[in-house]
């Protein structure tokens, strides 16, 4: 609006400064054939005149534009001379504009230069179309290697399923492309037009670290365990023994007391570590949820001796999962075993099973005290208690939620937590389709050539 604003009173000068031109012109021809007493003559020679004058500036004008590069500016007068001058001025705008835009393309290239992860720019063909220093030197790429696939740089099953899934909510773990003791984290962020660019970072030494630290807690926790068994070991028998005097067997009983949550945070620490290793072998099953379930109900109840909680299940038919039994049996025991530890005697609880759209769900849920909504983010970190003061009455660890995260995260499951204070919670596990096995594949199962271990 401003060059609209600005242009306007200059082009209406030129415009009335034009037409004098043309009506002095023709006027003056007029005049001048009228002497000869040709006047009609001489105002045509007069409009031809003015016609021949406007085709050489057009010439000019014409030239000019098609070869700006080459030619030099061309004289033009009149109105023709504001359409150069205003060319001109949008010519040297477009300079600064086009000027200013490789400035902010530098300064990112070298923003982008600087940042200590690789990047990698791809089309939406997966073609490579730019890539910083740090992806030169960790993929090696050449100048030739542009507008060649990603995925033929990058060529790990893993990586490979993990781009053309196209969903790149999580970032991707996956072994340095060309250093086998090496391992990255790659992370995808989607433009328009479909162009991707691809972060490379760097976790060997996190990854080091991770593994110390597992390391760390799965040998303490197996040096310890020896020393406790021998040590409640001892206990009980001072408890039972008949010249205990009745003062001391009740300070035993509180030693063996506290010996056994520390034997239930050393199992809970294995079984964390065990849950953490990317390195274990697992061998997947089709595992019975409804037989595993009923299993956990029975083992709850003789927990619940004191409590007389009403546990009871809602589900209408056998289901089978495909995962480890071992490790489908802590997230749902945990779920189970923190309802009836923490909510108040007479508490109803309900585990139900059921299976909708998106898979299998498996939920527990108890109308005890709740859980207030600024604990819930926390609920599964390690040793994270929402009353601290419970925590030793129930012999809980603080380890139980933490365990089941790690479980259905092995099993592409996820953990879904509702409470409000008050009216209960609801802890759900809900399980991707995929897990799910099909009566067709327990029937081919239990052939004469199972194609999978059916666990009940």
């Amino acid at each position: 609006m401003s060059s609209m604003t600005d242009t306007t009173p200059a082009l209406r000068n030129y415009f009335l400064a034009e037409l004098k031109y043309v009506v002095v012109l023709i006027f003056s021809w007029t005049l001048f054939g009228a002497f000869f007493g040709y006047p009609i003559s001489g105002t045509l020679f007069g409009f031809a005149v003015y016609m021949v004058w406007s085709l050489i500036q057009i010439y000019r004008l014409n030239e000019w534009i098609k070869h700006k590069k080459k030619s030099r500016v061309p004289v033009v007068r009149g109105i023709y001379g504001y359409f150069l001058e205003e060319s001109l001025n949008q010519k040297r705008e477009h300079k600064r504009e086009n000027k200013k835009l490789k400035a902010a393309m530098a300064r990112q290239r070298d923003l982008m230069e600087g940042v200590r992860d690789a990047a990698i720019l791809v089309d939406a063909s997966g073609k490579i179309q730019w890539y910083n220093y740090q992806a030169r030197q960790m993929l090696d790429l050449k100048s030739k290697d542009r507008e060649k696939p990603v995925l033929a740089i990058i060529n790990d099953p893993t990586f490979i399923k993990y781009f053309s899934k196209g969903k790149f909510v999580e970032p991707l773990s996956l072994q340095f492309p060309a250093k086998s003791n090496h391992w990255v984290e790659a992370s995808i962020t989607k433009y328009k037009n479909g162009d991707r660019i691809i972060l490379l970072r760097d976790i060997t030494r996190l990854r080091k670290l991770e593994n110390m630290r597992r390391d760390f807690i799965a040998n303490l926790s197996h040096e310890l365990r020896t020393p406790l068994t021998v040590l409640r070991g001892y206990l009980e028998t001072l408890q039972i023994h008949p010249n205990t005097d009745d003062s001391l067997k009740r300070i035993f009983i509180q030693m063996d007391e506290q010996g056994l949550r520390m034997a239930n945070l050393v199992q809970d620490l294995t079984t964390l570590s065990h849950l953490e290793s990317l390195e274990q072998d697992r061998q997947e099953e089709a595992v019975n949820i409804t037989a595993l379930i009923e299993r956990i109900v029975r083992d709850a109840q003789s927990l619940d001796t004191f409590k007389n909680h009403k546990i009871k299940t809602e589900i209408q038919d056998d289901y089978f999962l495909l995962g480890v039994e071992t490790e489908l049996r802590s997230v749902f025991g945990n779920l189970v075993f923190n309802a009836v530890r923490y909510t108040p005697p007479g508490s109803k609880i309900t585990i139900a099973v059921s299976k909708p759209k998106s898979g299998l769900r498996v939920s527990v849920e108890d109308n005890g005290p709740g859980i207030e909504e600024k604990h819930l983010p926390r609920l599964t970190e390690r040793f994270y208690r929402v009353d601290k003061s419970r925590s030793t009455g129930t012999g809980g660890t603080g380890l139980g939620l933490a365990i089941a995260k790690h479980a259905l995260a092995s099993h592409n499951g996820r953990l879904s937590i509702k409470s409000k204070v008050g009216e209960g919670s609801k802890f759900s596990c809900v399980f991707p389709k995929e897990k799910l096995v099909k009566k067709e594949q327990l029937e081919k199962s239990q052939s004469n050539e199972p194609s999978l271990r059916i666990v009940s």
